[in-house]
């Protein structure tokens, strides 16, 4: 009797084993819901009213980055989590673990399409480029960047 005892503890205990490590998720699990950044978020805001030329011909269009520069919106960047600002001194390429920087950046243009600047990378002076603007919830905002002519994805 106790030999079948010890043998149905044992399958007992197993089966629950194996239940617990089924039902448990691995480490990472793909998920439905995405989180808007500058590079995925629409605008959802009405514009109606909108004076552009655009908008007027087709009232449900969204405006784009010509049509918000010509209302007078300056583009900003905004540098993985950081607030956004226009013209920053320095820009993350790697917002991961922030060891890959340029800093000491000089704006030669900074338009609502595109911003071009010279910065320090490392120990190599770099051209910056920021480009592809698209309308945030906090106004326009680059969510391209070019470094030496290479795009980066930070």
């Amino acid at each position: 009797m106790k030999k079948f005892s010890r043998i149905s503890a044992l399958g007992v205990t197993a089966a629950v084993a194996f239940a617990i490590a089924a039902c448990t998720p691995p480490g990472e699990v793909d998920s439905d819901v995405k989180i808007d950044n500058a590079s995925t978020y629409e605008n959802q805001t009405s514009t109606a009213g909108s004076s552009s030329e655009s908008t007027s011909a087709n009232p449900s269009a969204e405006p784009s980055a010509t049509d918000e520069a010509a209302a007078g919106q300056q583009a900003q960047f905004i540098d993985c989590i950081a607030a956004p600002v226009t013209e920053p001194t320095e820009i993350s390429l790697d917002c991961t673990n922030n060891t890959d920087i340029v800093t000491d950046i000089d704006w030669e243009s900074w338009t609502a399409e595109e911003a071009e600047g010279t910065g320090v990378r490392g120990e190599d002076e770099v051209t910056v480029v920021l480009s592809q603007p698209t309308q945030t919830q906090t106004g326009l905002a680059f969510t391209q960047i070019e470094v030496d002519g290479e795009v980066v994805a930070p």
